[in-house]
């Protein structure tokens, strides 16, 4: 009989940082190791820290090349993003979002939540 087990759900914490372009674009790319193991993605959390002006920002994401969303994240406020996709490895997390100064400094942190699939 073949069983399928979940662990627990792990969560990998992140920062981020960028410089938005002369368009008020920002694009930040960063790695978080998950391990050899295949897991399974059941959200991520993004928040900025610039100011908490009530801005709304056009959000592009993408998790190893595939877009996991695309939609509006305001200043200051989590966002969650929840995903049933499977990876392994390191995950490439590649933020693009728009509607702040050229040249605003963009900081922030976020997590990613997982659980690895035992087959």
């Amino acid at each position: 009989m073949l069983r399928h087990s979940l662990s627990p759900t792990t969560s990998l914490p992140f920062s981020f940082e960028g410089v938005a372009d002369a368009q008020g674009v920002v694009q930040i790319t960063r790695r978080v190791p998950v391990g050899p193991l295949r897991i399974q993605l059941t959200h991520f959390s993004l928040r900025t820290h610039n100011g908490c002006n009530s801005r709304t920002h056009t959000l592009h994401v993408q998790v190893n090349g595939v877009s996991v969303y695309q939609g509006v994240m305001r200043d200051c406020v989590d966002l969650t993003i929840h995903s049933n996709r499977s990876w392994r490895g390191v995950l490439s997390l590649h933020f693009t979002a728009d509607g702040f100064e050229p040249g605003e400094r963009v900081v922030g942190d976020g997590a990613v939540e997982f659980r690895t699939s035992i087959l």
